[in-house]
């Protein structure tokens, strides 16, 4: 299953200038619906998109804030209706 996603993500630094970074962009996250059913169902966290951001997070090395990424309501929907139901 495919999960669209929009990513947004501001850095801000300071060297002998201030400067700032933006990374906008949309990404397809392939989700392997069977394996990440048994990590939610394994993971102690109650709603499911909050494990999907979570995940993401983990994964990316704690390279995100939780609102970098904003998941298709639609796909991530119907991820978690077949997460719920296995």
């Amino acid at each position: 299953m495919q999960i669209r996603f929009e990513y947004n993500y501001n850095m801000e630094f300071l060297f002998r200038t201030h400067s700032e970074l933006t990374i906008k962009g949309d990404g397809i996250w392939a989700v392997d619906e069977l394996e990440l059913a048994l990590e939610y169902g394994n993971s102690e966290v109650e709603y499911f998109e909050e494990f999907c951001l979570k995940y993401f997070y983990d994964e990316l090395l704690n390279d995100l804030n939780d609102d970098s990424i904003k998941f298709n309501s639609d796909d991530l929907k119907q991820l978690e209706q077949f997460v719920i139901e296995y």
